[in-house]
């Protein structure tokens, strides 16, 4: 039972931090197909166990991010990017699922 309480209390914490009455399923807007999006606003993306590229169709823009590794339950890296409108490639600094988080 305890990577299941694990993981729901990661999952709070994200929950916590997106404005949830705003954001919707939208997997078209990652090759990973899991992502819950306000597009334009709040993105957190989902890559299952692998070290490869991924890509996110994003609004132009500043965002802050977060590479979240759910199997350490810690944060590795954070910082701030500029996106152009449209296609944009991500990997993760570790290898194994990963949880990306950006935020306009």
């Amino acid at each position: 039972f305890e990577p299941v309480r694990k993981n729901m209390g990661y999952t709070r914490i994200y929950a916590e931090k997106m404005d949830l009455s705003k954001a919707v399923p939208s997997g078209d807007l990652s090759s990973t197909n899991y992502c819950l999006a306000n597009p334009g606003y709040e993105y957190l993306i989902y890559q299952p166990a692998s070290d490869t590229v991924f890509s996110v169709n994003l609004e132009k823009g500043k965002y802050k991010y977060e590479w979240f590794n759910p199997e350490s339950g810690q944060v590795k890296e954070s910082g701030k990017m500029k996106a152009v409108k449209g296609s944009t490639l991500f990997k993760a600094p570790f290898i194994g699922d990963a949880v990306l988080y950006l935020k306009h």
